[in-house]
This record gives C-alpha cells, sequence and structure tokens, in this order.
C-alpha cells in the first residue's frame, strides 16, 4: 500500500474508478429493478386478460352445446317438444 500513498497517479486512478463505477453500477441497479417489475405487471396483465378470454369461450361452448343438446328434443317441422 505504499505505492498508493507516494504516486498521485494510483489516486488519480483510484478515484476515477470510483467516480465511474459507482454510478454505473447504481444506474444499472436501478434500470434492473424499475424493468423487472414492469415485466412482472405486464406478464401478470397478459395472463389475467388471457384466462378472461378462455373463460369467456369457454361459456360460449358449453352455452351452444347446451343448445345443440336442446335441440334433439323440438320437432324442427312442428316447433314444439317431442315425448
Amino acid at each position: 500500500m505504499g505505492w498508493l500513498k507516494r504516486s498521485i497517479f494510483s489516486k488519480l486512478l483510484i478515484g476515477m474508478l470510483f467516480a465511474t463505477v459507482v454510478p454505473f453500477v447504481l444506474s444499472n441497479l436501478i434500470a434492473y429493478q424499475s424493468t423487472s417489475s414492469s415485466m412482472k405487471e405486464q406478464v401478470i396483465d397478459l395472463n389475467h386478460n388471457a384466462m378472461e378470454i378462455m373463460s369467456n369461450n369457454v361459456k360460449l361452448y358449453f352455452q351452444d352445446l347446451n343448445m345443440l343438446l336442446g335441440s334433439f328434443y323440438v320437432d324442427q317441422q312442428a316447433g314444439v317438444p317431442c315425448g
């Protein structure tokens, strides 16, 4: 550590490294945190919308299936239930 006390070049070099590395690391950490939280929110919203669309499609499918099964019990010519 004696070279650090004697050399002004070493002091300047270490000072410049701290002056550039610390802000760079901090800005990267802040950007990573904000990007990851934003991505999590977007994935949650996307999954929510996909589940909503699929549940609507399943409801429509069961309604169509119910109408189809009910149509077997109706006489198409007379329009009245058979039985």
